[in-house]
């Protein structure tokens, strides 16, 4: 276990080593050739890397500032309340070929006096602002709260499913605000039958209220109280689901 003396190491070297061959080659130059290949190969590599490398962490740093800007303008309109309506706002005298359906209309649950609904003109659009008996909590707006009416008011639109525009928090409630129906309940349209209505429009009647709640479930909506008294004629009479977003919104606040 004696150490080889540098000496002795050189004459193994030269006398063996360097003498070894193999297929008529010497052992010598096959190894330094292959270190000489595996040298070249690496540079063939870490030059692409030493370039690429920089180019991916740009674009990394990119998209991670990409996504916190589009994080700060998703708060920035979180926070600018769009949903946010002014009840003083809303016009409370509606069109004139409105105004027909609504006079003695006893039985039409969007102009009950007893449930304190108001109906009017918003911007260009004609609604009706219910009040809220979950009033209180939605005063104190959380962000999963804000989110909700954000994607109710901006992401849920169809031609059988009333428009959610807001809530409006005046001094003595908070309402619901959403799109006004002009013939009233689909109840009640069938009760004036002053259109003769036939049997085809029963079947388009049905289709409307299917699609319309096909579109919600893909939504992820559940309305969970469809009545005939929850399917509305508009002046188009094409019949729309009204009141789909209460049972989103007291999911919501109970998770709150």
């Amino acid at each position: 276990m004696t150490p080889v003396s540098p000496n002795v190491v050189d004459q193994i070297r030269s006398t063996v080593l360097e003498r070894m061959t193999c297929d008529g080659r010497l052992v010598i130059d096959l190894v330094r050739r292959q270190k000489y290949d595996e040298q070249e190969s690496l540079k063939t590599w870490k030059v692409p890397v030493q370039i690429v490398s920089p180019l991916v962490a740009v674009v990394i740093l990119f998209l991670v500032a990409y996504a916190i800007l589009q994080r700060i303008r998703y708060f920035r309109v979180l926070n600018r309340d769009d949903w946010d309506i002014n009840f003083l706002e809303i016009d409370p005298v509606l069109p004139k070929q409105h105004r027909r359906g609504v006079k003695g209309s006893a039985a039409h649950p969007s102009v009950s006096s007893e449930n304190n609904v108001s109906l009017g003109r918003w911007n260009i659009h004609d609604v009706v602002a219910k009040p809220l008996s979950i009033a209180n909590v939605l005063r104190v707006k959380s962000w999963k709260v804000k989110h909700l009416l954000m994607h109710m008011r901006q992401e849920i639109q169809h031609d059988n499913v009333t428009r959610f525009f807001g809530i409006s928090s005046p001094v003595h409630g908070v309402y619901l605000v959403e799109q006004y129906c002009a013939n009233g309940t689909l109840l009640d349209f069938f009760r004036e039958n002053t259109y003769g209505i036939n049997q085809s429009f029963r079947y388009v009647a049905c289709a409307d209220i299917a699609n319309g709640m096909a579109y919600l479930h893909r939504q992820n909506f559940i309305h969970g109280n469809l009545t005939i008294d929850k399917c509305h004629v508009d002046s188009r009479w094409t019949i729309k689901i009204v009141d789909w977003e209460y049972t989103a919104m007291y999911d919501v606040i109970g998770k709150v």
